[in-house]
């Protein structure tokens, strides 16, 4: 995939109705790529779970499936496409992350909460590490809740007082997305509309997050915590959710240019200035 990186430092802004639609190409390859990695996760699941690799394998593509479709939504830009692509997106990493289960449960992600629904109930679960990162920033006097912009991204989003967090490279880095939530500097908004393109980018990295989290991150550190004192009272209904911003850490050494998530964000907004 070979796409050139955008200025970020750039206040160029193109309208919803002016943007040239992502091409067909991008399109297909994204889907190719998010059906072949669910199909992976369906097939590993199963696998542990002792249950057919070709229907593990099977649901775990039609979830990768969801899964591009719902980044494509994401990182289109019109109110909402945030909310609507993470529901679709989560929809298809618990088919992915359920493969080889007796039932799919599906986890619906609204901010640091999950809502639990299966067959025959309806629980939730709480993501304690993104929501004491909520809490925190909401708290700081260098942010505030953008409440508009958290229920149309599906995320918590925050306005930060700086004008931009510092340089990487040539570029001025002008949101963050971590912890489940996403910060926008002042210089991600366009000073004479207000408009910032750079969130649909954002939006993005938050629905990565959600797969690396639930299919991945998640699993893996229950399977720690219930051997723990009390440990599967805690999880009736909480997630700690260190394990997963631990492992991201672990993978920050890689060149900017070469990680595959930031390369598939900016080939899903190429048609945005940001």
């Amino acid at each position: 995939m070979q796409f050139a990186l955008p200025t970020l430092g750039a206040q160029i802004v193109v309208y919803p109705m002016d943007a040239p639609p992502i091409s067909g190409g991008v399109r297909i390859e994204n889907l190719a790529i998010n059906t072949a990695i669910g199909s992976a996760t369906g097939l590993v699941w199963a696998t542990i779970r002792h249950s057919s690799k070709t229907k593990g394998a099977l649901q775990g593509a039609a979830g990768g499936a969801l899964m591009s479709a719902g980044r494509q939504i994401a990182a289109t830009a019109f109110n909402g496409s945030g909310f609507l692509g993470r529901e679709i997106s989560a929809t298809g990493i618990s088919l992915a992350a359920t493969a080889g289960e007796p039932k799919t449960t599906l986890s619906l992600p609204i901010g640091p909460l999950s809502l639990e629904c299966g067959d025959d109930n309806f629980d939730w679960r709480l993501n304690v590490v993104d929501f004491v990162a909520i809490v925190g920033l909401s708290l700081s006097p260098n942010t505030r809740l953008d409440l508009h912009k958290s229920l149309s991204s599906g995320a918590a989003v925050f306005r930060d007082r700086h004008e931009s967090f510092g340089q990487r490279g040539d570029f001025d880095i002008m949101a963050i997305s971590e912890f489940g939530t996403v910060r926008l500097s002042r210089s991600a908004f366009e000073p004479f509309t207000g408009k910032t393109n750079v969130l649909y980018h954002e939006n993005v990295h938050v629905l990565q997050d959600d797969y690396f989290q639930r299919a991945i991150a998640l699993p893996a550190e229950r399977q720690v915590i219930q051997h723990l004192p009390f440990g599967r009272q805690f999880l009736r209904h909480l997630d700690l959710g260190v394990a997963g911003p631990m492992l991201e850490g672990a993978m920050s050494p890689i060149p900017y240019e070469s990680r595959p998530w930031e390369r598939e964000a900016y080939a899903l907004t190429a048609n945005l200035k940001y």
